[in-house]
């Protein structure tokens, strides 16, 4: 039997997360990462990564670790990734563009919010899977406020659907914010007034609803 590394070498993989508000997506993309990495992974867990983004101790086969997050999230720190139940990652690299981004044989890459990202974001996808080794694991809502596409996700959704190459969508969900409701949320609500699709906020901005609720 092949092992992960091995499998992983002879195909690129993809692993996307992704639904609305409060479904756990940086949890989940923080958990892959720590297992990728073959890193304990408790609750909370911080990992001190250098300024470049590469670990100190990168393993799993890996040669190299980047970490992005968009400039334009400014809910922490920029060098910051950090999921709602206190897991957190250092020396994250906040770009306007994932065309910087330098991908070597046997990289693994990690995309936060990835909603925020224009065409970058999936031409990183295919570059990714042009490139022996590595692995992609991304974070990001599906849809906005008014449940349209959000950036680029759901056309890299269907990209790792369609695409030869390895990969996986999960479509996560949230408790909807009425609390007497027993309906998983798949949409994001917004409860502050502003227009434009981009505006920048966390639970006291956003929650999570499910069609009735929305």
């Amino acid at each position: 039997m092949l092992s992960k590394q091995v499998v992983r070498i002879l195909r690129p993989m993809t692993y996307l997360f992704t639904g609305p508000m409060e479904a756990g997506k940086t949890y989940h993309l923080m958990r892959t990462v720590q297992d990728l990495l073959e890193t304990a992974t408790p609750a909370p867990f911080e990992s001190d990564f250098s300024v470049d983004g590469v670990p100190k101790h990168v393993q799993g086969g890996f040669t190299a670790a980047v970490f992005c997050k968009p400039i334009v999230d400014t809910r922490t720190d920029s060098s910051t990734i950090a999921s709602r139940n206190g897991t957190m990652f250092h020396g994250v690299a906040a770009l306007p563009s994932l065309d910087t981004v330098v991908l070597k044989e046997n990289t693994l890459v990690a995309v936060d919010e990835a909603q925020f990202f224009d065409e970058s974001l999936l031409r990183l996808f295919d570059r990714v899977q042009q490139t022996m080794g590595c692995t992609m694991v991304i974070a990001g809502l599906d849809r906005d406020y008014e449940k349209k596409p959000f950036g680029h996700v759901l056309e890299l959704a269907h990209k790792i659907v369609m695409s030869p190459g390895m990969g996986q969508v999960n479509l996560l969900r949230a408790p909807c914010h009425i609390a007497e409701c027993r309906s998983p949320a798949s949409y994001t609500k917004r409860l502050v007034q502003g227009k434009g699709q981009i505006f920048i906020g966390s639970t006291e901005s956003y929650v999570a609803a499910c069609a009735e609720h929305h």
